[in-house]
């Protein structure tokens, strides 16, 4: 019983101990398991408070990301915003600029106006020097000239101008006096002559050669080269007047002189210096000459009319003429019926009348249409022969007044040009350009009207001559057809 009690405390110890190192080895190994989940709680508070930190970090870096991505924003449209104002600033600089390079180019346009306009007037000047009074031709075409160079060089328009107005200023104060100057000038009809001239301004002027010719300095009425003439004073009595006179006036003896003046210088100027009166071909010349070169094309027309008229009136006169006897001889043999004398007259026969009979009795037995057709063929193709020129004739009588119309234009623009050079004050030069305008119209008309006259004159007679054809043509077809188709 003992041994049973020992054994079942045995038993129960060491169940008791077995459970007990059981329960110490779990302890132990709860004991490891808490330290390994304490260790394990420390690693994950550890690895929450790393994270988190790195969390906070993030953020931060974020928000620090944010706030330099905000001021990076702030920048760029801060820059932009300038760069809008620089853009603005550049554009309105540009704009500036343009405005400045147009104002730039308009001054530069103005300055080429204003250096072409004073090369102009100097040219103009220049060219128009031959039409001052020939005595102070030479001085005012060398001022003029120097001007010109002096302005190619620099350029200087403005001292251009102050010297052009001295030299005009200085020549219309000697226009207005009396004066005594030595000048080569070119007479009428004659070689270049050394002559002392005794001037009264621009109008007129007495010239002495070395060989004691004496020359008269007149107006024309015409502008440019011919505005004056220089001719020699063939009346004897004037020319001995003068000689007399005119070398005390040249030396200045005498304080006063009585000279003959001529003041209108008007076609009686002829009769003063040459003591002859004007013939009617000088007037005739005269008159062609007044108007301009547009009278050139003008003389040509009468003669061209002229031409054609006295070609048309033979023709017309010729084609009547052989007409009228070939048709009296066929209408007579006709009327004898005898046909193959016709054919033999009408084949040795020229003209239109030979060519009708031929057509009316070539094949007589094709009828009376066919020979119809033959001749008015032969009507039609005589009818554009007769017709030539007539229409030439009509053009030529159009032209004329429309020509004399151009003339009057071309004077008007010569008037025109004479006022603003010479201005109004000389109605000698004004009637020139005045003259030029009326004139080419009246040569016009003289001849459009008579160049018209005829040519209604030969159409008329074209027409008579083609009616004459035809009665003829129909009366030869009613003598050899009769009532026949």
């Amino acid at each position: 019983m003992k041994n049973k009690i020992s054994l079942f405390f045995l038993l129960i110890t060491t169940v008791l101990f077995a459970a007990e190192s059981d329960f110490r080895e779990k302890e132990t190994a709860l004991e490891n398991l808490k330290q390994k989940l304490q260790d394990t709680r420390d690693s994950l508070h550890n690895e929450i408070a790393a994270r988190w930190n790195a969390k906070q970090k993030e953020v931060g870096q974020r928000q620090r990301d944010k706030e330099e991505l905000q001021q990076i924003l702030e920048t760029q449209q801060k820059t932009i915003t300038e760069l809008a104002l620089q853009k603005e600033n550049v554009y309105s600089n540009q704009q500036r600029l343009e405005e400045q390079r147009q104002l730039l180019q308009e001054k530069k346009q103005e300055w080429s106006y204003n250096k072409t306009l004073v090369n102009d007037l100097l040219q103009k000047e220049s060219d128009a020097v031959i039409g001052m009074f020939p005595a102070t031709m030479e001085v005012y075409r060398g001022a003029i000239e120097e001007i010109k160079s002096k302005f190619t060089k620099d350029g200087n328009v403005a001292a251009a101008i102050s010297q052009f107005w001295d030299v005009v200023s200085n020549s219309i104060g000697e226009s207005n006096k009396i004066g005594v100057v030595k000048e080569t000038v070119l007479p009428d009809g004659e070689t270049s002559k050394l002559l002392s001239i005794l001037r009264f301004g621009n109008v007129f002027g007495y010239g002495m050669g070395e060989d004691g010719s004496v020359y008269a300095i007149n107006q024309s009425g015409r502008t440019g080269a011919h505005r004056y003439t220089i001719k020699r004073i063939e009346n004897y009595q004037l020319e001995e007047k003068l000689v007399l006179l005119l070398p005390q006036c040249l030396k200045n003896e005498v304080q006063q002189v009585h000279i003959p003046v001529d003041i209108l210088q008007n076609e009686n100027s002829q009769i003063l210096t040459t003591g002859k009166k004007e013939t009617s071909f000088s007037k005739l010349k005269k008159f062609i000459y007044a108007g301009g070169p547009v009278m050139i094309p003008l003389l040509l027309i009468p003669v061209w009319a002229l031409i054609l008229i006295v070609i048309k009136t033979i023709q017309f006169s010729y084609k009547k003429l052989l007409f009228v006897k070939t048709a009296k001889k066929v209408e007579a043999l006709l009327e004898k019926d005898d046909c193959d004398g016709v054919k033999a007259f009408v084949d040795k026969k020229k003209g239109v009348a030979a060519r009708i009979a031929q057509k009316c009795l070539h094949n007589t037995s094709n009828g009376r249409n066919d020979a119809e057709k033959g001749v008015r063929e032969v009507l039609i193709n005589e009818a554009a022969i007769l017709g030539t020129h007539l229409n030439t004739l009509a053009v030529l009588a159009a032209v004329a007044p429309l020509l004399g119309l151009l003339g009057t234009v071309t004077g008007m623009i010569n008037l025109f040009e004479v006022i603003t050079r010479f201005g109004t004050g000389d109605p000698k030069i004004l009637a020139g350009g005045i003259s030029e305008a009326l004139i080419t119209t009246e040569a016009g008309l003289i001849i459009a009207i008579p160049v018209l006259l005829f040519h209604n004159y030969l159409r008329n007679r074209k027409n008579r001559i083609v009616i004459d054809l035809q009665l003829h043509a129909l009366r030869l077809l009613n003598k050899i057809y009769g009532g026949k188709s």
